[in-house]
């Protein structure tokens, strides 16, 4: 999923330049730029992927503040973490568009994903196996193929490994 393109409102009201968010120790500052109507009340969203929950912020502080922190368990602190901000007016009129300030601790992987790469990690494992056999069987006939039926299939699947490790779609790493 494109985080960046949720919107979670949408208005009038200005929103605020130069987003930032910086993990903590104890949780994360998200910072703005604090020009526009000083009494504006900041909303906060942090958005938990790995658990689809939200730690939500809506009065957190006015705008003229330029900052917030936001608390945070070590647990939550160390998973994907998704930003957005937006501003009301202080009367509860207007609002702005929301804002995606940005992504902490690395995006979620799909489970397509995860599939696929424990899948390069199985053919990896099988591989590195029978490369070190066929290896070492080259090695003791000082590098010319071994004449055998046994030696042949060995050769046929390290080679058929080899092609399926360089073909599939992840690599982790």
């Amino acid at each position: 999923m494109d985080y960046s393109k949720v919107i979670l409102s949408n208005g009038n009201l200005p929103a605020a330049d130069d987003l930032k968010i910086e993990k903590q120790e104890k949780g994360v500052l998200v910072s703005w730029d604090p020009n526009g109507k000083y009494n504006d009340t900041v909303m906060i969203l942090l958005y938990h992927p790995l658990r689809k929950q939200a730690t939500p912020v809506i009065n957190a502080c006015r705008r003229d503040a330029g900052a917030y922190f936001v608390g945070l368990n070590e647990q939550l602190l160390d998973e994907p973490i998704e930003a957005y901000i937006c501003f009301k007016s202080a009367n509860g009129k207007a609002i702005s568009d929301s804002v995606y300030i940005g992504n902490l601790n690395g995006e979620v992987e799909s489970k397509k994903e995860q599939e696929q790469k424990e899948k390069y990690a199985l053919v990896k494992q099988q591989f590195d196996a029978i490369k070190a056999d066929y290896l070492k069987q080259m090695a003791d006939n000082s590098g010319n193929p071994v004449n055998t039926k046994a030696f042949r299939n060995l050769e046929k699947e390290y080679e058929v490994l080899k092609n399926k490790l360089e073909h599939l779609p992840v690599k982790p790493g």
